[in-house]
């Protein structure tokens, strides 16, 4: 099993990417094989434009898991909100 250069992780036990959540959407679906119910997922958003001082972003997160084929991730809400963004995410297993 090799192992990766930069982050000391074997490969096998990592996925990361890039999903778009489109402006006023509230959820999107990543569609991925490795992700279980005991998955790590590490996740951020990078919203789109700056918002108005004063204006909280809603929480994001992630609302549903199907194993070994895709998770949700969004407001935790469920309301969709402009501007969209960027998440970038990252899953690790636990067992």
């Amino acid at each position: 099993l090799d192992r990766c250069d930069t982050c000391n992780v074997r490969r096998e036990n990592q996925f990361a990417g890039r999903t778009s959540l489109a402006s006023g959407t509230a959820f999107a679906t990543i569609s991925t094989a490795i992700v279980n119910s005991d998955s790590l997922i590490q996740a951020t958003f990078q919203v789109n434009t700056t918002t108005a001082s004063g204006v909280a972003f809603a929480a994001m997160g992630v609302n549903s898991i199907v194993s070994g084929v895709s998770f949700t991730f969004g407001s935790v809400d469920g309301v969709g909100r402009a501007p969209g963004g960027v998440i970038m995410w990252e899953i690790r297993r636990t067992s």
